[in-house]
């Protein structure tokens, strides 16, 4: 496991309640928290409390990439619909960090 997607996996912890066993690469963002929250309102609201949660993050507050995300990126038209898309999209942030987890991906 690299250090984004360590960092992906806690933040959509936190912002979902998911664990990474729940989910795969393959998971619909919208899914994943409509499934959780019981409301179908990803668009706006999860979209929102998703951008909070990775501005918040250690690794992905300070990264350009990851603050660049604006909301239709999310959203149903979007190009970051899924995890694997996030992660695709978040996977250089974080290449100077001090803390990094070793180990293969398993976002796939």
């Amino acid at each position: 496991m690299n250090t984004p997607e360590y960092h992906l996996k806690h933040v959509l912890l936190t912002w979902c309640g998911l664990q990474p066993n729940e989910y795969d690469g393959d998971t619909v963002l919208a899914d994943m928290w409509n499934g959780q929250t019981g409301r179908n309102d990803y668009d706006p609201v999860g979209i929102k409390k998703l951008l909070d949660w990775l501005k918040a993050d250690y690794i992905f507050g300070a990264c350009q990439t990851a603050l660049q995300i604006q909301d239709q990126d999310l959203g149903a038209n979007g190009t970051l619909t899924t995890v694997l898309k996030l992660y695709l999209h978040l996977q250089n942030c974080g290449k100077n960090a001090q803390f990094r987890p070793t180990g293969p991906s398993t976002l796939k």
